[in-house]
Order: structure tokens, then sequence, then C-alpha cells
């Protein structure tokens, strides 16, 4: 994939970043001048669930990404929206829906059908400055994003996990429900110390547990609502204050042009689209609505004449958990054995997709070679489980740092061994406090030789010797220079 170019449209005005096929270096003298800011706004732009910087809100903006896949085809993905995007493949559009559907932007950005590779393909091109440079094999990529080695590997080889994976999920879920309880019980021992403030009537538990949980799934559709309904007001008062403004742009042949809210892009299409999801929430709040009063009408039949203060759901809670007979230390127990379960789980996954597998050779093989040649062969394991290690305590630093370069250069190189495709590699921040100039040098070279056919984004303060650098400099800010927007 060739990322072309990248527009960011924020208020009224827009800046163009436009990209080499080779080697790219997004520079400032100084840090904070949008480097990071810009990188993670080219992964928004392609669906990821990126947190914004701290001076850039992402959902303020829209943007749109240019691109060609490894088959050749001309993509636009315009993101209006962090709930949406549209893509366009010659001059043909489909809204994609977010995050729901992101699996489905993916397979036509990178032409990869396998989801469990398509969960961990971030994890593959793109370090981050602040936890890129420490995720070896499990781990934040960043923000909500996460990698797993095993579920890459076992994507990769076509190797069937998934009844594995269910008991450890199975399990991990009753360990969660295990630890609630403890800490319930640890509640309950601070509500038996207070007196008087706490209601101590039995309730019936079934229904009390179902007025509570429907009116926390009311609660929630109503926030939902309330958001929709913001970001509605907000478009419209747009619409508005264009229409107020009366603003004229000159178009390059020199004639004006009346700025109406029908030529802002995207505007109608963003409309449109929360409008759709508001009846859905509605709906959603009418219906659970009528459930609950179903449900309140019930219990007053079963304790006339006491009426249900469902607002008071914090003393239904307290009564029920008074209730409860718990024994910290058989919890205690079922915890320790869920774990030391989920522990022999993991390691059967671990060696299932490890076992007569090719792809744990190929990579293995290749994150040695790439090490070798960093000065830190030492530090790698000559046994393939090195791969699926969780020892990383005994690494720090440019260690760290150079072990982390060998394993991202190998994922990549076996995506490209199974799919042709060639990913973009995208580093923020390369050179670690840690590094020396002579082993930036050696990881540029690598790149040089066995990714000259990749796209090479790199932000940094610092400059590389690359051939074919097309340098992006930001002197202040990201949206230096920014033009008034162009109106259709």
């Amino acid at each position: 994939m060739i990322i072309e170019s990248l527009l960011i449209r924020e208020g009224f005005y827009e800046k163009v970043f436009t990209f080499s096929k080779h080697n790219n270096l997004v520079y400032s003298k100084n840090n904070s001048r949008g480097k990071t800011t810009l990188l993670r706004l080219l992964l928004y732009s392609l669906g990821y669930s990126i947190p914004s910087t701290q001076r850039f809100i992402f959902k303020n903006c829209t943007t749109e990404v240019k691109l060609i896949t490894d088959s050749g085809k001309d993509v636009i993905v315009v993101r209006p929206s962090s709930d949406y995007v549209v893509l366009s493949i010659d001059d043909v559009q489909r809204t994609i829906c977010l995050p729901d559907d992101k699996n489905q932007l993916d397979k036509v950005l990178f032409e990869i059908s396998n989801d469990l590779v398509l969960n961990n393909l971030l994890g593959t091109f793109y370090l981050d400055q602040e936890k890129g440079w420490t995720l070896l094999n499990r781990g934040t990529v960043i923000g909500s994003i996460h990698f797993n080695i095993e579920e890459l590997i076992q994507g990769l080889s076509n190797k069937d996990c998934s009844e594995l994976k269910e008991q450890e999920i199975k399990l991990n879920r009753e360990l969660t429900r295990y630890l609630q309880v403890s800490n319930v019980k640890k509640y309950r021992e601070s509500l038996d110390k207070e007196s008087g403030s706490i209601i101590t009537e039995r309730f019936d538990n079934e229904i009390d547990v179902s007025i509570a949980q429907k009116q926390l799934e009311l609660n929630d559709v109503k926030t939902e609502l309330s958001r929709i309904d913001r970001v509605l007001r907000d478009n419209r008062q747009v619409r508005s204050y264009v229409e107020d403004l009366k603003l004229r742009v000159r178009m390059p042949n020199g004639e004006s042009l009346l700025v109406t809210p029908e030529r802002v892009i995207d505007l109608d299409d963003s409309i449109d689209f929360l409008i759709a999801k508001r009846r859905i929430k509605a709906a959603e709040n009418r219906q659970l609505s009528n459930e609950l009063n179903e449900l309140i009408r019930k219990k007053q039949n079963l304790e006339e004449p006491s009426v249900v203060n469902v607002e008071s759901i914090t003393d239904i809670f307290d009564s029920m958990v008074l209730q409860l007979p718990l024994t910290q230390v058989d919890v205690e127990s079922a915890i320790e054995n869920l774990r030391d379960e989920i522990k022999r789980i993991r390691d059967l996954i671990v060696e299932a997709t490890r076992k007569g597998n090719d792809v744990v050779t190929s990579l293995h093989g290749n994150i040695v070679k790439y090490a070798s040649e960093l000065g830190i062969e030492r530090s790698i394991y000559s046994a393939e489980s090195y791969l699926f290690t969780s020892n990383l305590k005994v690494l720090s630093g440019a260690l760290l740092h150079k072990i982390v370069f060998s394993f991202r250069l190998a994922y990549i190189q076996e995506i490209k061994n199974k799919y042709g495709i060639k990913l973009p590699i995208i580093l923020d921040s390369p050179s670690g406090k840690e590094l020396d100039r002579n082993n930036v040098e050696k990881m540029m070279e690598i790149l040089s030789r066995d990714f000259s056919d990749h796209q090479l984004i790199i932000a940094s303060i610092n400059k590389y010797t690359l051939s074919e650098l097309n340098v992006i400099e930001l002197k202040s800010s990201l949206m230096e220079d920014a033009q008034l927007c162009e109106q259709n």
C-alpha cells in the first residue's frame, strides 16, 4: 500500500500533506510541532481508533487520505466523524461504520482477508513514540488497539486455536466475576460498619436485579441520545453560521463564489447519518422505558402498597449485598485456581501455535538476522520459543529498542512472504534516548536494503541518510499555512 496524500480539514481551513512512495521524513527542529499528531491523524484517517493528541482533537476535523493498494486500486477514504468513513473506489462509494466494521475496511485497504492478521496488523508496521518501542510480542500498540503474536502467527499459518481461545475467554470471564465477588465482600464489610443508613428489608432478588439492570441500560441509551443531539446541534449551528456569514471565496478563474451550507463538503451526509442513528437509539429508549415500567408495575403488585424508588439503585444494591453469604477464603482459592488454569490454557495455545510451524521458524530466523546486524545477537535466544517470551524485565534502553525493531521487521517481512503485499513502515521517533548515531544508521541501512520497496514514513527531530527522501517540515504547528477550504 502506498499513501499518496492526507488532507486535514479543521473548521474553514484545510491542509494537504503529500507523501513519496519511497522515503518520507516528518521533520521539525524542535519537539511539539505536530509530528506525532500527523502520524496519528494518518492512521485515524484509515479508520483506526487513535487517541487525539493534547493540542489537536481528531473528532473535530475531517480527514481524506488517498492511497494505492498493492493490486493498483486507487482508493479514497474520507473520515468526517469518529463513527464512520466513506470509502471510494473507482467513484463507487460505500459508508463503513466504525469500529464495528473496521475489518471490512482493512480488507479493502490491505487486501488481506484473515481477521486474526488484520486485528494485529497495526502492531507490525507502526511504532508509536510512547509504547511502540517497548512493544515486543504482546501488549498495547496505541489507545485501545492491542497486538498478540500468537494470533498473528495463527492467522499467517492458518492454525485453528479457536477452541482453546474460547476456553481462555470463558475462564477470564469467570475470573472477572470472582474478582468482583471479592470486591463485593470487602464492600459488604464496609457496609456492616455503618448503622441506620442501609435499607435492610428483603426484596425479591430476581425482579430487583432486573429493575437495576434495565435502569442502567436505559441510562446508557439516554447518554448516547444526548451525545447525538449535541453533535446534531453543533452541525446545525455550523449550517446557520455559514448562512449568516455570507462568505465569498475566489475561484481559480477569478470569479467569486458564495459559501452556502450545500457547498460545505460532507455536512449533509454527516447530519443524515446522525439522524438515522438517532432514530435507532430513540426506538431503543422507548422499548427500554416500556420494559422498565412493566417491571416496576410487577414489583408494585408483589409488594403492595410499597412503591419501588427506581432512582435509589444504590440502596437496592446495598440491601442485596448484605444478604449474600460470602466466604472470602473460598473466593480467593477459586481465583488462584482460575489463574493457574488460564496460564495452562495459554501455554497450550503457544504450543499449538509453535508446533511444526514454518512461520515460527521464518520469523525467528529473521529476528536473529536483524539482531545480529545490530550487534545484539547474544540477547536473542537460539530457541524458537523466544518469539513468545514474556521475560522483558532484563531488557531496557537501547537493547530493548533494537530487539523491538528486529521483531517488527520480521513481522513485516513474513506478511510480505505470505501475501505478497508491502506494508507501509511508520516510525515515530526511532532515535531512542540511549541509541547512538551508529545504531540509528544501521537501522536505516537495513530499511534501505531489505525494505526499499516499502513506503517509509518517519517522524523525528533528527535527519537520516535515506535515498529519495521527501521532507515534510513543520516549523511551528501542524496546520501552519493552512488554506481556506475549497468548495464544490
